[in-house]
């Protein structure tokens, strides 16, 4: 298959081959590494340098882009902004294959969110081989039993809510409810938010907008408090997320 030349982009880590080799199969012309600027695995660094530096010498145009890649939040609002920028002049391919769990869950729904948009593809690489079980033969008696106890990760420092993005897409309409129920905190009623709506000239009937705001709850967009026979509405995480990034 004859695919075009395009922008890679990729979590930097511990990986080369799984990289470079899709960079042969899918032509590239340019290389994004998301890289953590995070404190995570500090004594790791060095060798994430190592294998950054390799990277470094394939010969095709290299963006490093620093990020906390454990922030869904911030791995899927850049990588929204990476592919809206790239897939303007060229094919896009995710390289999922050395992402942590987050950042991989981030990049596929960065790439879903942009569906229809352009000539996008996720790539996934099995590795011929594992290299993890010959690293733990080597480990020494104390590590290896730490190993066996805990698995690759001990303990557990704080837990990351991954948001579930609903396959509809958001109408002008939703977004202009979403954007001044985060401009203003939220509503304190279905007739306020009719009034900030239309505050720029338009004419959106009062039946449209509840219509369109029984869907938004639907999709975990928006939030409603019931208070007797008043109504307060507010935007959720989600509903923040698909405004910044704006609507696929």
């Amino acid at each position: 298959m004859n695919r075009k030349k395009g922008t890679h982009i990729v979590a930097a880590g511990f990986e080369y081959d799984r990289i470079v080799k899709p960079m042969l199969e899918y032509p590239a012309n340019k290389l994004i590494m998301l890289r953590n600027n995070g404190d995570n695995y500090l004594r790791s660094s060095a060798i994430a340098n190592h294998f950054l530096q390799k990277l470094k010498e394939f010969p095709v145009e290299i963006e490093e882009v620093s990020i906390d890649i454990y922030d869904f939040d911030n791995v899927f609002l850049k990588m929204l902004e990476l592919i809206k920028k790239e897939i303007k002049e060229r094919s896009v391919y995710v390289n999922i294959s050395s992402a942590p769990k987050v950042t991989l869950v981030a990049m596929i729904s960065a790439v879903f969110f942009m569906r229809g948009k352009g000539d996008i593809e996720i790539i996934y690489c099995k590795p011929e081989e594992y290299l993890l079980p010959k690293i733990i033969e080597t480990l020494d008696s104390k590590m290896k039993t730490e190993f066996m106890d805990h698995g690759s990760g001990i303990g557990v420092k704080e837990y990351e809510s991954i948001p579930i993005f609903p396959i509809e897409e958001v109408t002008d309409t939703d977004i202009k409810i979403l954007k001044v129920l985060s401009d203003k905190k939220g509503a304190e009623s279905i007739k306020e938010l009719v009034e900030s709506i239309n505050k720029d000239g338009s004419d959106i009937q009062r039946s449209s907008i509840q219509y369109r705001l029984e869907k938004l709850e639907e999709k975990g967009l928006i939030l409603k408090e019931r208070e007797e026979k008043r109504v307060r509405l507010f935007i959720t995480r989600i509903g923040e997320i698909y405004l910044k990034g704006g609507s696929p």
